[in-house]
């Protein structure tokens, strides 16, 4: 008999947790990791949390985690979520658990944030992760294309102009 897997918000106690989960994510997205529990601690847990969490486990173990900060939308007119990282233990891929974390997520920024949609992104390559996505309902936001820039990155070219 498979025990139950629960789905729970993420607690300091976790932080550690959290930590080896998104380890685990960072291969699949051939990201370096670069966080420490202690800087998720700090984010997380800090002066001005910027970020919750919802953590899977069975058997004690965690199986899963939906990382996630609020946005607005101009366009929407309301709060939302963006999910930054959404990973889930190889041997349960393809049984729902993202599903169910994503829908805990949204649960639970509906109260937080009063949250009425979830935004996240899916590498091009990324064809099997997106099909999942694709099968949940999500749809490719039109005419956007993800920026990023360092915050130096940014001091500098004020600095030059």
């Amino acid at each position: 008999m498979t025990l139950p897997i629960t789905i729970s918000p993420l607690q300091r106690d976790d932080a550690e947790a959290l930590h080896l989960a998104l380890s685990a994510l960072s291969p699949d997205l051939r990201d370096t990791h670069r966080a420490t529990t202690a800087d998720l601690l700090a984010a997380g847990w800090g002066a001005s949390p910027v970020f919750r969490a919802q953590l899977a486990k069975e058997a004690g173990q965690t199986c899963g985690v939906a990382l996630y900060s609020s946005v607005f939308s101009i366009v929407g007119r309301s709060p939302g979520m963006y999910v930054s990282d959404l990973w889930v233990a190889r041997s349960l891929r393809g049984k729902g658990l993202a599903r169910r974390l994503l829908s805990a997520a949204m649960r639970d920024g509906s109260v937080r944030w009063r949250a009425t949609f979830l935004k996240l992104t899916v590498g091009q390559s990324n064809s099997r992760t997106r099909a999942v996505y694709d099968r949940m309902g999500f749809r490719p936001a039109l005419n956007e294309t993800n920026m990023f820039i360092d915050a130096d990155v940014l001091a500098n070219s004020e600095e030059a102009s």
